[in-house]
């Protein structure tokens, strides 16, 4: 069993942060605690929205990163595929699924340090290589629409020999997807989605 907490002291000495590493050990901690109440009072009201779910299993993670691109058949032409790669070279053996999402989805972003080059294939898929050295310890799949938000958001650990570790969870929450977006548009790794602009415009336009 991973020791999360000597994982963090680990970290903090010999290896940078990544920008979500406080959200992880966040929902670490309610993940942990079978009566999270004594919490309640210094998290935000929108991380307890949802269902979430951590894990240190990479093969958990590779199936639930999965599902949540194929959420894309679910509702075709209307969600938008976020997919943050360590390095572009790690979409390679994936690229043949990403060509059938780019029939379903309504836009497609790519997201990672330029090892390799990727050409766009079509005109919904936005493969975004600036900035992306702040995410090279992170593994993230967002799907958001109007009916669906599912986010993966986990944090590459110092390797044991060959293997790679990762902390992370995977969740349905509204609330807890946009939290990550919004870090994302912060960042200036993406920029506004369209889907919220499109909601503030509807907000403020009155009704007929």
């Amino acid at each position: 069993m991973l020791d999360f907490a000597a994982l963090g002291q680990e970290r903090s000495v010999a290896e940078p942060i990544s920008p979500f590493h406080d959200l992880v050990e966040t929902i670490r901690e309610l993940r942990e605690h079978r009566d999270p109440a004594p919490l309640f009072g210094r998290l935000d009201a929108e991380l307890l929205s949802g269902e979430y779910h951590f894990t240190s299993s990479e093969a958990t993670l590779t199936f639930m990163s999965r599902c949540i691109e194929n959420a894309c058949f679910a509702d075709p032409g209307r969600c938008t595929l976020y997919s943050i790669f360590r390095r572009l070279s790690l979409l390679e053996p994936h690229l043949d699924h990403y060509h059938k999402l780019t029939h379903v989805a309504r836009s497609i972003y790519i997201i990672g340090t330029p090892d390799v080059t990727i050409e766009r294939w079509a005109n919904n898929v936005h493969i975004k290589t600036q900035g992306a050295e702040q995410l090279a310890r992170n593994w993230v799949t967002i799907n958001t629409s109007r009916d669906i938000h599912m986010t993966l958001l986990a944090e590459e650990l110092p390797p044991e020999g060959k293997h790679p570790r990762y902390i992370g969870f995977y969740t349905d929450s509204r609330a807890l997807t946009r939290r990550v977006l919004r870090q994302l548009v912060e960042m200036r790794i993406i920029g506004q989605p369209d889907l919220f602009t499109e909601e503030q415009l509807e907000l403020a336009t009155p009704p007929s």
